[in-house]
């Protein structure tokens, strides 16, 4: 989402911009490709430098069970996974948004978190991750990039970044030294997916349950 924000708001400002995505582009820190890119990478390895010359941009969830559901959310969508689950095929075949540039799901992809079959498949997916290496990773990210009090790192909450975008992108901009301009930002919002959307008040009570029953 971030690296469709801002590169939206460069082209609307006119600005030059590269991006290196460490997995797809060159897989080297810094890039080996463009000079002075954002590059992101997720620190799977925990091997990142922080270096006192650089910035960086530290976006995580607070709750990894909502890191978890985003996960299934994104595997269901891109890695066409549960997709013999008739509600979720028929979520699919309801889609009539574009999906993110990144392959992320399209805003009304929606999961019926009120049918049992798909309950199972969260539960189940949600065991898988909670007792894999995520749990450790998820840990040590934080430690690591959280607590890290170095005045070059901007620790930004998504779920807070994505409910109030226009206060945090600004933010975001200030802390890159990128000019700021109030009504490019605000067109750039219309192409954030709050997280709420994705699923209903309802749903959300069931993801709790479940989470919460193997929490």
């Amino acid at each position: 989402m971030t690296e469709n924000c801002l590169r939206e708001y460069h082209r609307l400002m006119n600005l030059d911009y590269s991006y290196c995505e460490y997995y797809n582009c060159c897989g080297k820190r810094p890039c080996a490709r463009h000079v002075n890119p954002i590059q992101k990478d997720h620190d799977f390895d925990l091997k990142s430098s922080i270096n006192k010359d650089s910035k960086y941009l530290f976006l995580y969830r607070s709750n990894m069970s909502r890191q978890i559901e985003a996960q299934f959310r994104l595997d269901v969508w891109k890695e066409h996974l549960y997709n013999d689950i008739t509600s979720i095929k028929k979520s699919i075949r309801n889609v009539k948004e574009k999906p993110g540039k990144n392959g992320d799901p399209p805003k009304d992809f929606k999961i019926d978190y009120k049918d049992k079959e798909v309950q199972k498949a969260f539960e189940m997916t949600f065991n898988k991750q909670l007792n894999k290496k995520n749990n450790i990773y998820y840990s040590k990210i934080k430690d690591k990039w959280l607590h890290f009090d170095k005045e070059n790192i901007l620790p930004i909450e998504y779920k807070y970044f994505t409910n109030n975008f226009v206060e945090t992108f600004s933010k975001i901009l200030s802390f890159f030294e990128i000019p700021i301009n109030t009504v490019f930002i605000n067109e750039v919002s219309k192409i954030v997916h709050k997280e709420h959307e994705y699923y209903d008040d309802e749903d959300e009570k069931i993801i709790n349950k479940i989470i919460n029953k193997i929490m």
